[in-house]
């Protein structure tokens, strides 16, 4: 193991830069490139089917952040709210109600909402859209997605244990049967971004922060503190790999175009 990742490299110190903790850290960039390259490369084509629903931007927003919902799955409008904690949920929450509205969303018992039949159609464009992007960007790198789709299948089920509102929301609960390989491993980084994403809000809300105080925090030893916490709480999709299967995601992710 430490001759694959530098020939002086002792093994204590090859243990460290496997640990799940430093893995969390050093895959979380890579897992936000690859997923903004995919949302990038769906937005014009998602723009296409929201209009066609009458959708307006928050309403098209909310939507896509419901896409990995099952049928009759309920969720806490809190927990879509959660998704734009750093922008504000009244932000956001024009977007559910235009979409109760217009029937794409039901209400459901203690604030709760669900899919409705309507709705699940549209997510289905929508992952069709997301399959289409993600099978384009990665065109010629099956057998590696395939690989890397396995692990990080493994990382959101060990996730599932502390995931917070937004994991909840956005981890797939469910996944088409005939998705290519290079989707699956699209949606399943959506459930690691945002476990990482839940992550960090619990490390600055343990720290006593607000929302508007860690968006202002400047790079010391306060935020150092608030970002070791976050990689602590967001190693438990890696700790369920072994060390040589954590390098395996975390290089191949980073050989991914995007």
């Amino acid at each position: 193991m430490s001759k694959t990742l530098h020939p002086g490299l002792r093994e204590t110190e090859a243990a460290d830069l496997l640990a799940a903790e430093q893995i969390a850290a050093l895959v979380a960039p890579v897992v936000d490139r690859l997923r903004l390259a995919v949302h990038h490369s769906m937005q014009a084509a998602v723009a296409v089917a929201a209009g066609e629903h009458a959708l307006d931007k928050q309403m098209a927003m909310v939507i896509g952040n419901l896409r990995n919902l099952a049928p009759g799955q309920a969720v806490a409008r809190s927990a879509v709210e959660a998704v734009y904690i750093y922008a504000g949920a009244s932000a956001i929450e024009h977007g559910i109600d235009g979409l109760i509205q217009v029937g794409l969303v039901e209400d459901a018992a203690e604030g709760r909402v669900r899919l409705s039949e309507r709705g699940q159609s549209l997510v289905g464009e929508i992952h069709g859209i997301g399959a289409t992007a993600a099978n384009g960007l990665w065109a010629g790198h099956e057998e590696r997605a395939t690989a890397l789709a396995g692990l990080a299948a493994r990382a959101v089920r060990a996730a599932a244990v502390d995931g917070g509102d937004t994991f909840s929301l956005l981890a797939p609960s469910q996944e088409p049967a005939d998705a290519s390989e290079a989707a699956l491993l699209s949606e399943r980084l959506t459930g690691l971004r945002f476990h990482r994403f839940d992550a960090h809000v619990a490390a600055w809300r343990a720290a006593g922060l607000t929302a508007d105080q860690i968006k202002a925090l400047r790079n010391g030893p306060a935020r150092a503190a608030i970002e070791a916490e976050t990689n602590r709480r967001a190693s438990t999709p890696y700790a369920t790999l072994d060390p040589a299967e954590r390098l395996e995601l975390l290089a191949g992710l980073g050989a991914l175009p995007g």
